[in-house]
């Protein structure tokens, strides 16, 4: 019978994978293929939700498709440093923190629909990320792209909410986020390149 789901820990440490095709798969669940450092391709065009950890340090995962994702987990991608692009058209939160921080290769995400990124560091720490479209995204929350050096454009102009360290020793050269309410606490500390700031409606500065 057809794969509807991939249990808990089914491939974990499973490091000769190099692939695997997963047409019908719905959820993948937690530690999946936890340090599956061999895999590099996924086809997994229905799969609707990733849970914790579950592709967590697979280092040469290159393709992975998310065209159907609307939940992803806690490091879920975490430490995939062969990852280069991320789209993901449906998922509308991030609710986990460091769903995909420390992927060292990661430099572009696209995330059409997303409205709040609630978990911390969702991108910490990912040095190649240069570009970010955010078309709808109102809240992002604690460091998320902290530590991401080589990030000089985001597209997020519906945005109100910035928490704590969110774009820490990042660098930005121009912010301009025109529906703008309220900033935490080093959003922009160690911007060292920043030449130009839109702030909008902003009415708190912690």
């Amino acid at each position: 019978s057809p794969v509807e789901k991939v249990g808990y820990g089914t491939f974990y440490n499973a490091t000769t994978l190099e692939s695997i095709d997963l047409p019908n798969a719905t959820k993948i669940e937690p530690y999946a293929f936890y340090t599956c450092t061999s895999l590099v391709t996924v086809n997994s065009p229905v799969v609707s939700d990733i849970q914790d950890k579950a592709f967590w340090k697979c280092s040469n995962l290159k393709n992975i498709t998310l065209s159907n994702v609307k939940t992803i987990g806690e490091e879920s991608f975490r430490y995939c440093n062969s990852l280069e692009s991320v789209v993901a058209p449906e998922v509308t939160e991030l609710p986990k923190s460091q769903a995909f921080s420390q992927c060292d290769g990661l430099k572009t995400i696209d995330f059409p629909k997303l409205v709040t990124i609630d978990g911390s560091s969702a991108f910490g720490s990912c040095p190649q990320l240069t570009t970010v479209n955010l078309p709808v995204v109102k809240k992002i929350y604690n460091s998320t792209f902290s530590g991401c050096t080589n990030l000089t454009t985001i597209h997020a102009p519906e945005l109100e909410d910035l928490g704590k360290n969110v774009f820490y020793k990042s660098n930005l050269q121009r912010v301009s986020f025109p529906k703008l309410r309220s900033i935490g606490e080093y959003t922009f500390d160690g911007l060292s390149q920043l030449e130009f700031v839109d702030l909008g409606y902003v009415t708190s500065i912690s």
